[in-house]
């Protein structure tokens, strides 16, 4: 399971502030429970599936996405050979 933040960056402000809270909330409960949608309020986080790609995206809305950032990843992926 990936973590991405979603671009452009959430600017200065309460929703930047709530980000961050939530981001600290949901990254504390996964060591602390070995749960990681423990803090997540019950939504569920995806699971590591190297065909699909999963990630999970913070920004305003935080959300499950499947392969964001494929298109960066196949050229990567061409140039490395790998």
């Amino acid at each position: 399971m990936r973590v991405l933040i979603d671009r452009p960056p959430v600017r200065d402000g309460p929703d930047r502030r709530d980000l961050a809270a939530r981001m600290q909330r949901d990254g504390a409960a996964f060591p602390r429970t070995g749960d990681p949608t423990a803090g997540t309020d019950g939504e569920a986080w995806p699971l590591t599936d190297p065909q699909r790609h999963p990630a999970r995206l913070f920004d305003r809305e935080i959300r499950p996405a499947e392969d964001p950032d494929g298109e960066e990843r196949r050229l990567r992926e061409e140039v490395l050979g790998q």
